[in-house]
Formats: structure tokens, sequence, C-alpha cells
């Protein structure tokens, strides 16, 4: 650590006050001076430590005002938790005040009133006051175990407050067990003096105060028999307990034995310590609880309530079971609900008649079509072609029957008119593959499949399909029912549709097979359910999605609400039982 007496500080400069005497970083601790004075308030660098990874280095400077005016600033680098951040703080705000009473206070020329807060805080220093709380503190950070950071607590305490006996129990569930006692490693819970100091910290549990005994001038009332009886067992002269707590969470209770009641700065002195050792004890004492206690720790807090909620818990509960009452009596329609999409009760597929090219594309999906519409045609050039090359053959066949005919040779006649009669079938075989050249509608209705218009040239195989077309006025309805409410579809239910694109439309269908199919999803099974639709709507398209709903019947609302995790309870159950 370095203290410097001015923010202009220049490396010609050496550093008021350095600790150690040779520190060797001094480079880097002065690096801080000039984001100090742009910030105008304490700077604070955190850096992993190469020692350990549950402690960071923390290089910290802290601007020294007096009256308003910045002197200088004190700049340290400390190993610690990041959580000690806060601590630290505190400990240079105090110091901080400490050097202004100093600076501003002398022998010569402190007014009577300057004089008497000096020596104020040199009593308090002397008896165990701002340095013994320091002092304190650092000990308990030092602690590498919740337990030794107690031990270190009462035994300091003990120490610099001079008194005869103090202990420390944590609070866990309203009930107080004592930890650690000063100047004793160990000791027996069952003992008398041990059952006394734990009802004596149990008064302080029950009253969320700190308890003297025998009480001051200004405190307040209380029933503090426990403090009474430990206080003449122990013949001490008197008892002060304290209560340390972590926000509003009583956490600890603090026992402290052997001094007078007139000690009223001591009391003050521990109960400002306490309240500053209460959330440090307490990130103590989470670091080393374990997973499963830590999480009952906390359900254990998110379910505790006062005596006050309990008009809040009582009303909860009358609505609770009110509602499962009506659950149970109320009926309501059960009805199951799956995925759905609308498909054509009949779907004519147009294949290509022949191995050739696409010539022409006169419509594509999407488009409404009439029964005979030409949708598309196919090259026929080589069709032609072929047409006259057999007819042309057929011709000569026939000239050559003519011939024979009349030469009286009957065997050859007979043979030509075979090969006309081969012709001539050739010849209505290649027209009709020309009149098939053109792909027409078979009937009326949406085409739901195929677009040739950006495939002009491109070969088709004999039989490839082309197009799909599917009646408009004729839907059936698709429902993918998981495999959990397959049981209760049966043919003839009532359900109604409510598709994406028409969220307002309600279409009604009847169930018509059920479990046709089933299909694996990556997370269910669901049956192919099929329905028929029974209103026709000019807006139904084939391929539209939504959701349907089948109405089984009336059921309690409690049945409808709880039967598919009864019935997977059930199957666990069935599951674990031998």
């Amino acid at each position: 650590a370095i203290v410097i007496d001015s923010l202009e500080f220049s490396s010609d400069r050496s550093p008021a006050a350095i600790w150690p005497d040779r520190s060797p970083d001094q480079t880097r601790l002065l690096s801080a001076i000039p984001l100090l004075k742009a910030q105008a308030s304490p700077v604070v660098t955190i850096q992993k430590s190469e020692s350990s990874t549950q402690t960071n280095v923390l290089l910290v400077a802290y601007p020294l005002e007096l009256g308003g005016q910045r002197l200088g600033a004190v700049i340290l680098e400390v190993t610690a938790k990041s959580s000690q951040q806060p601590v630290l703080m505190q400990m240079l705000a105090w110091g901080e005040r400490w050097l202004e009473l100093l600076l501003t206070c002398s022998k010569d020329d402190c007014s009577k009133d300057s004089q008497h807060v000096v020596d104020d805080v040199t009593t308090h220093d002397s008896a165990g006051g701002t340095s013994a709380t320091l002092q304190v503190v650092s000990a308990v950070l030092a602690s590498t175990t919740f337990q030794q950071a107690l031990m270190t607590v009462v035994t300091e305490i003990a120490r610099y407050w001079s008194l005869e006996r103090v202990s420390i129990g944590i609070v866990d569930k309203g009930t107080v067990a004592i930890k650690a006692l000063s100047y004793s490693a160990e000791f027996d819970r069952r003992s008398n003096l041990a059952r006394e100091i734990q009802q004596a910290m149990q008064e302080v549990v029950h009253q969320r105060q700190v308890i003297v005994f025998p009480g001051l001038e200004d405190a307040q009332p209380g029933c503090n028999v426990a403090h009474e009886t430990l206080m003449k067992s122990s013949l001490h002269q008197a008892v002060f307990s304290v209560p340390l707590f972590d926000g509003e969470t009583l956490i600890a209770v603090l026992t402290c034995e052997g001094a007078t009641p007139e000690s009223a700065g001591r009391y003050q002195q521990i109960e400002s310590l306490m309240s500053m050792l209460g959330p440090l004890l307490s990130y103590q004492a989470q670091a080393e609880l374990s997973m499963p206690a830590l999480i009952k720790r906390r359900l254990y807090a998110a379910t505790r309530f006062s005596i006050s909620d309990l008009n809040f818990v009582s009303v909860s509960l009358s609505l609770v079971i009110t509602t499962l009452f009506l659950s149970m009596v109320i009926k309501g329609d059960f009805r199951v609900a799956a995925p759905a999409m609308l498909e054509g009760r009949v779907q004519r597929a147009v294949v290509a008649p022949y191995d050739g090219y696409i010539a022409q594309a006169y419509a594509r999906a999407g488009e409404e079509v009439s029964e005979g519409d030409s949708i598309a045609e196919l090259e026929d050039s080589q069709l032609q072609l072929e047409r006259q090359r057999w007819s042309s053959q057929k011709e000569e066949y026939s000239k050559q029957y003519r011939k024979e005919l009349a030469a009286l040779n009957h065997s050859k006649a007979r043979i030509v008119k075979a090969q006309i009669a081969q012709a001539d079938a050739q010849v209505k075989l290649i027209e009709g593959k020309i009149r098939r050249s053109q792909l027409l509608s078979p009937l009326d209705g949406i085409i739901v499949e195929g677009d040739l218009s950006r495939s002009l040239g491109a070969p088709v195989e004999q039989g490839q399909i082309l197009f799909e077309i599917a009646p408009l006025n004729e839907y059936r309805v698709v429902l993918k029912v998981d495999e959990q409410d397959i049981s209760h579809i049966e043919p003839g239910q009532q359900g109604v549709l409510t598709l994406t694109a028409y969220p307002s439309l309600r279409i009604p269908f009847q169930v018509d097979r059920v479990a046709v199919v089933f299909q694996q999803d990556e997370e269910r099974i669901w049956f192919r359910t099929e329905a028929i639709v029974q209103q026709h709507h000019t807006q139904l398209r084939p391929g539209m999605q939504g959701v349907g709903k089948v109405t089984i019947g009336e059921k309690n609302i409690g049945w409808i609400w709880f039967h598919r995790l009864a019935d997977w309870f059930r199957l666990k159950l069935w599951a674990w039982l031998p």
C-alpha cells in the first residue's frame, strides 16, 4: 500500500508513505492515479489470483478528502474474495474519518468540542474501539473455514474488550445452537453452563433485539429471565447479547459475559461490529454448505411466514379447497384437441403418357380448372414424323397387295395384307399418343401439386406424376390424435375445426375412420384419424392446417384438468410395482 499527498503526482516525486517499506509494485499502484482523478470516486480493479481460484487481487484507489478538499489518495493491493469488497471499502472510510480527526484536531488549536471528539475516539481505540473492530474484521477475513471464523470472533472480542467469556450460537429454523466459546476449543454442550447460555440466546431469538442484563437506563423492557439466571450462576457483573442479521434474516446470536452495565460504549462498539460481521459470516457459512443443504435452506426461507400472514394463508387455502370442490361437482364438455389438415376426398393424378419433353404449360398449382381443360402439352413432333412414316409404309403395302392380287399370287397377297394391318395399327397407336400429348383435367377442381411452367423442354418419363387435382367441394379432415387420447375417439363423434388461415371460422365435421395408421415424431406418437366436413365453405383449400376438437361428452371439471396426470401416475406406479 502507498499513500500519496496529491493527485497531481509525477515521477520525480516519491509517495508520502509506503508499506512494506520497499514495495516492488509501485508503478502498477501509481497507474491508478489518472483514473482516480477523472472519476473522483474510489476505483477498484479486480484481477484473477494466480495462487487461488477462489480469491482475486483487488487494486483499490481511495481518495482522501478534508472539508471537501482533496488532499491525496491511498492505493493498496489486497488478495481477497470479491464479496469482501464492501467490508474493505467500509474499513477505508473509517480510516479516512480517523485521519480527518487527527488532521483537524491538535493539542494547541482545537476547540473544546473538537478535542472532546478526538479524546473519545482515542479512548475507544485504547479500550477496543475502532482499532479493535478493524483487527477483528481482518482476522475473520483471514479465516479459511466457518468454524475458524466463529472461534476468531469470540476470542478476539473477549481479548480486545476484556470480557470473561464470549459465546456465539447459530440460528437454524428458530432454534439456536452454540458453536464456539472464547478460549475453549471444545466444550460439553450438555453441561448446565451450555444450556443456560443457549437459553439466553434463545431469548434474543424470540425478541430479535439486543438484551443487556442488568438493563441500561434507556433499554427497552423485555423478559430477560434466562439472562438473569446466567448472570447469577456465572457470578459475572453483566450479560450482554446481540443478534446478527443478514438482511432481515437472523443468523446468529453473540453473548458476552463480564462487562458492567456502565460500559455502554463497549456495547455500542460490539453491536456495530456485529452489524458488519453478520453478512460476512453468512457468506462464509453458505460457501461451506452442500448443494442439498443449500436448497433446503432456501426452501425453508421461502416457505416461512409470520403470524400476520395467517389470514392470507387461510384465505388462500379456502380458495383452493373451494376450487377443488367445485371442480369435482361442476361438469363440462370434454373435448380432445389435435392438429388437423384439410385433404380432398378424391384426388386425381395427371401422368405422362409416354417418354417425351414438355412443350407448353397452361396451368399450375393453386389454379382452378374444369373437366377437359388443357393444363399442359408434350412435344409431338417426333410422333408426327413417326405417323407419317407408317402411313407411307401402309400405302406401299397397299400397292403391293393390289399387284399380287392382279398376278393371282394369293400366298404373297396374304402376307402383304398382314403387313398392311401392322402398319395401320402403328398409325393408330401413334395417333393415340398424339391425342394424349394434350394433358387434360379429369375433373372440376384445383391443382394441388404440379408446376411445369418453369420446366419447359424438360424430359419426362412414362407414368411420371405431373399434376394432382382435388375437387373444391369434397374435403376430409385428417386429425393427428395423440396416443394418450386415441382411446376416447370413436366413429360418429362430432367436432369443430378451426383453420390457421381463418381463426374465426368454425367448420363442423364428423369422425369417419379412427386410427387409420400411426406415425412417430421426435417427441410423440400420433394416429391418423379421418373425419368428413359437414359444411362447405368457398374459402377452403386442400392443405390448410389448424386445430380440430372432437366432443367426447360431459365430464367433471377436475377430471378434465387432471386425468392426464392421473394416467401418467397410474402408469408409473404400475411400472414401479413388482
